[in-house]
């Protein structure tokens, strides 16, 4: 990812009060209290923890190409052609090679998010006491996100329609399971569907639970969530989606997976923080790169055509106070999305980086 956006950003440790603070260009993490400091022995000197665990995370993709050729090589043998098994083979040497190719472009582009947030260790606190304990009736919705339950985002897109509801059901995200408490979450539905026409009924392609907890200066936390993948395959009868694997699913503090904030109370332009972490699954990430939008900022724009949403009508909810994000992740190398955030509405506009494919939102209904 060789992106200079990226080399001129800052990292701003969004948190709550108390919560552990992550010294960037140090290896000593300051707890609570302020007053006593914890040297780790695996942080002494200066060691670059972010680029030792993009090289580890390389070499375990390596293995992975490797482990993947081996068992496609093996399911060759059973082919009795030999003009079968060899084009076969030659299949398994190709995706390897594709494969080891996407290894260097993931390595490359964690480094350069270490550049953007530092080279010291994600290793934030979870405390439930500074978060909102009932996230079903939060004192102050974040203006950008806000979740109320009964809230519904009807999005449109390139042969798709996205439903997000913001549930009243709750998930407890603990640090282990020996823990008595834990971080009540807000269950948010996310379902997609492929459609050809704005109001036909459309077939699940994803149908994800996200979990969401806001903590007390009203920074939206991503606790993890289960997400339900489907595929459609011509010539089925009945053709019908089928649930294929449940891909990005993950859960805060269950192998190895970390929190990571959604939404932040207050947006810092430079700001680049975490969205959510498992190597490997789920390392989004997303940059502060405007808070006064009106419009489309730099070369934005939509090539794709609406049928209900309204570009012009959705600007104007911004009154020169929009958000604008540019997020991507490491595990897919040099693909980046502008989103558009609107005060008291949230997300309205998706911008593709690479071909200016948007979703946009066509209607919000307040509870």
């Amino acid at each position: 990812m060789k992106k200079q956006l990226l080399k001129t950003s800052s990292w701003i440790n969004f948190r709550p009060k108390l919560l552990i603070s992550l010294m960037i260009g140090s290896s000593t993490i300051g707890m609570a209290s302020m007053s006593t400091t914890i040297q780790a022995s695996h942080l002494s000197g200066s060691p670059k923890i972010c680029s030792k665990i993009a090289n580890l995370v390389l070499r375990s993709c390596w293995d992975e190409a490797r482990e993947e050729r081996s068992s496609k090589e093996a399911n060759c043998l059973n082919s009795s052609d030999e003009e079968d098994y060899d084009d076969c083979r030659a299949e398994a040497r190709e995706d390897s090679r594709e494969n080891r190719s996407l290894c260097w472009e993931q390595r490359s582009a964690r480094l350069d998010l270490c550049d953007a947030v530092g080279e010291g260790p994600y290793d934030p606190s979870w405390d439930p006491e500074d978060f909102e304990e009932d996230p079903t009736d939060l004192s102050t919705p974040n203006t950008y996100f806000p979740l109320v339950p009964g809230t519904k985002w009807l999005y449109e897109g390139d042969e798709e329609r996205i439903t997000v509801i913001v549930k009243s059901e709750t998930k407890l995200i603990k640090t282990d399971e020996e823990s008595e408490e834990g971080v009540n979450c807000l269950v948010v539905n996310d379902l997609v569907e492929e459609i050809e026409e704005w109001g036909d009924e459309g077939d699940a392609l994803e149908d994800t639970d996200d979990w969401y907890g806001q903590d007390l200066e009203g920074n939206v936390w991503y606790c993890g969530e289960i997400s339900l993948n489907y595929e459609l395959f011509e010539g089925d009868e009945p053709e019908a989606p089928e649930l294929v694997d449940l891909d990005g699913s993950w859960k805060a503090f269950r192998d190895d997976a970390k929190p990571g904030i959604l939404m932040p109370a207050s947006p810092v332009v430079g700001a680049v923080y975490r969205q959510e972490v498992l190597l490997t699954e789920a390392e989004d990430v997303a940059e502060v790169i405007d808070i006064n939008a009106d419009g489309f900022i730099g070369e934005d724009e939509c090539e794709n055509e609406f049928e209900a949403a309204d570009l012009d009508a959705l600007f104007a909810l911004c009154n020169g106070n929009c958000l604008v994000t540019n997020e991507y992740s490491p595990v897919e190398p040099g693909v980046f999305e502008h989103k558009y955030y609107a005060p008291g509405v949230g997300m309205i506009l998706e911008v593709g980086q690479d071909d200016h494919s948007c979703v946009a939102l066509v209607e919000k209904t307040d509870p």
